[in-house]
């Protein structure tokens, strides 16, 4: 349309300049084409020079109506030329184009209730087209979470698995806390953590960590909880006081002489059976809970070992 209006006029001003000697005119054309052609170069400008938006709201069919109306970049009225166009010629995804809202919900409406929405395309005289119908379900219900368990990976990594519920829009992203015996305070160790993604978390030797997930579903609802341990894990074994890596009667020796006061080499942590901050007779009862414990598990897979080692002679 430019192109075929500004011919004409180019070709009128070197008729003028072949007869008078004067070529401004002819000139001032050809700067035009020049600022035509390196706008066309351009990526697309969505801009008030550009383009005529009106919008149109009717509350009470609830509709919104956008109008959006191309403009000659040289003129700045409206253009049929489909090189000047809201969006360009689509070639490889380069024309296509979407709007956008923002609506406030409407209130009483329960957990649960559905709210779908269409729209319909018109570009220029061609039939409309209509979009897949978009829902959106109401959701005020915060989701819920918790760890089952903390595992190693080796001695200085774990990770960590999680159950999440959510009866509406779903669980989305987590963010755990953590904190160790040295401290009393929780601290967000991973934010924004997907529920399809493996946390790995780095463990110190020797301590003891609790951990805590706080929630977020699809609809941005907080979990609310009050921070607590949902799961503990320990980079030590508790009851090993001599860290050998087994639990016997020596570690049940070594914690006796510490309580006596002796000045012995002993995982304090490890010791701390009971968790209450000293070494004291608890702790030496609670040990060898553990150490029996083990040897009796240990004696019955004997055993049973023995059952079957007859069973097969």
């Amino acid at each position: 349309m430019f192109v075929s209006r500004i011919l004409g006029w180019y070709l009128s001003e070197v008729q003028e300049g072949l007869k008078s000697g004067n070529w401004s005119k002819a000139d001032e054309i050809v700067g035009m084409i020049d600022t035509y052609q390196q706008a066309k170069n351009k990526t697309l400008d969505i801009s008030k020079e550009r383009i005529q938006v009106e919008l149109k709201y009717n509350k009470s069919t609830g509709i919104a109506e956008w109008t959006m109306t191309a403009l000659d970049p040289m003129t700045m009225e409206p253009t049929v030329d489909i090189m000047d166009g809201v969006l360009p010629v689509n070639i490889d995804g380069n024309g296509e184009g979407s709007v956008s809202f923002n609506i406030k919900q409407k209130g009483g409406f329960d957990d649960g209730t559905r709210i779908s929405s269409i729209a319909s395309i018109v570009f220029d005289t061609e039939k409309p087209i209509k979009t897949p119908v978009w829902t959106n379900t109401i959701d005020n219900t915060a989701p819920i979470s918790r760890i089952t368990e903390v595992v190693a990976v080796n001695d200085s990594l774990a990770t960590i698995h999680i159950e999440a519920y959510d009866s509406l829009s779903g669980p989305w992203r987590y963010d755990l806390y953590s904190m160790t015996e040295q401290s009393d305070a929780w601290k967000k160790v991973a934010s924004d953590v997907a529920l399809d993604s493996t946390l790995l978390l780095q463990v110190d030797k020797e301590t003891m960590y609790s951990y805590c997930t706080i929630l977020t579903d699809s609809a941005g609802n907080v979990e609310q909880k009050e921070l607590k341990a949902e799961c503990v894990y320990s980079t030590f074994q508790l009851g090993d006081a001599n860290s050998d890596g087994t639990i016997d009667a020596a570690d049940v020796v070594l914690t006796i002489s510490k309580y006596l006061g002796n000045d012995v080499l002993i995982n304090t942590m490890a010791a701390d059976v009971n968790r209450d901050g000293v070494i004291d007779a608890q702790d030496i009862v609670g040990i060898q809970q553990i150490f029996l414990e083990s040897e009796t598990l240990s004696r019955v897979n004997v055993h049973k070992q023995r059952i079957r080692l007859w069973q097969k002679q």
